[in-house]
């Protein structure tokens, strides 16, 4: 299904991808807010996390009275976390970023684009500004891999909802739903595998969000053994698995 027209005081259109501008490939930066310093418990971090893997940043949370008097708290505290740890990127190298809906705001990806750095990543519908995108049982009822999107005609971001077996919603300020792809999917009524229509901004979403995982599952395959209770043992800890993680990946890479 494909969708348009003007919603609310920020005007949506129908975009093609050939309206999008063409960019030099920077590097894809990953993210995911992060809710352990051990599986168990401990608080909150965001990770600036290349695709393979690798780390390059990342920012502990230090509570919400900090983060108000932090320079970047207009945006809300999800987008601040990306805008402050995309301020150490230079500019005008296209990069791009990858996070989930914790991070996903409209105004975060105008921001980016003033920099040049591109995003895509989930979002929640209350946060895309009274966009008429269709409802998760809307969706249901077309079928499996129904679509719909808006495009703002004033900044060119595009918001999609797509179905699987759950609706996801995605924005971007370069990426669209064309080339649509198709993917294998096992449907439970009739026992076989379909055919399932995809959007090119979630098959490239999916493609280049696995490197906080990736870091992740390395982390937790060397994860020491610690009795101490006292939380910075366990930082300090951490950032040793990190470097051991960073240095494998790296080496993994250059084996290419």
């Amino acid at each position: 299904m494909e969708g348009g027209g003007n919603v609310g005081w920020r005007k949506w259109r129908k975009c093609r991808m050939e309206e999008m501008e063409k960019m030099e490939d920077g590097g894809n930066l990953g993210w995911r807010k992060w809710r352990k310093w051990r599986m168990e418990d401990g608080g909150n971090v965001g990770w600036r996390v290349e695709e393979i893997g690798y780390l390059y940043d990342f920012d502990l949370y230090q509570g919400k009275e900090i983060k108000k008097k932090d320079e970047y708290s207009p945006h809300g505290i999800g987008a601040s976390v990306v805008i402050k740890m995309t301020s150490t990127l230079p500019e005008n190298h296209n990069f791009k970023i990858f996070a989930d809906n914790y991070f996903s705001s409209l105004p975060l990806l105008d921001e980016l684009k003033k920099r040049r750095i591109w995003y895509v990543g989930t979002a929640r519908l209350k946060r895309l500004n009274k966009c008429s995108l269709p409802s998760e049982k809307e969706l249901k009822k077309q079928g499996r891999g129904s679509f719909d999107y808006r495009t703002d005609t004033i900044s060119n971001n595009i918001a999609v909802s797509w179905i699987d077996n759950k609706a996801v919603t995605l924005i971007s300020s370069f990426a669209s739903i064309e080339p649509i792809n198709t993917v294998r999917r096992y449907d439970r009524k009739t026992r076989k595998y379909i055919m399932v229509k995809q959007p090119y901004i979630v098959q490239f979403y999916n493609k280049n969000m696995g490197g906080v995982d990736k870091l992740d599952m390395m982390c937790s395959f060397y994860k020491p053994n610690l009795k101490c209770h006292r939380w910075y043992v366990y930082i300090w800890a951490h950032t040793l698995l990190i470097a051991l993680s960073n240095a494998w990946f790296l080496y993994r890479r250059d084996l290419k």
